[in-house]
């Protein structure tokens, strides 16, 4: 999967990291800043 930057905070396989802007990488779900871990891969 390539990598995106956003400004959210992303899912690892272990843990929450939170951060301004991270990348996704293996198919890992990015959520909202503040939010919940969605279950696609929408920015809203």
């Amino acid at each position: 999967m390539e990598y995106e930057l956003v400004n959210a905070c992303i899912v690892t396989k272990d843990r929450w990291i939170s951060n301004g802007s991270i990348v996704i990488k293996d198919g890992i779900i990015a959520s909202v800043n503040a939010g919940g871990p969605l279950l696609e891969k929408e920015f809203v």
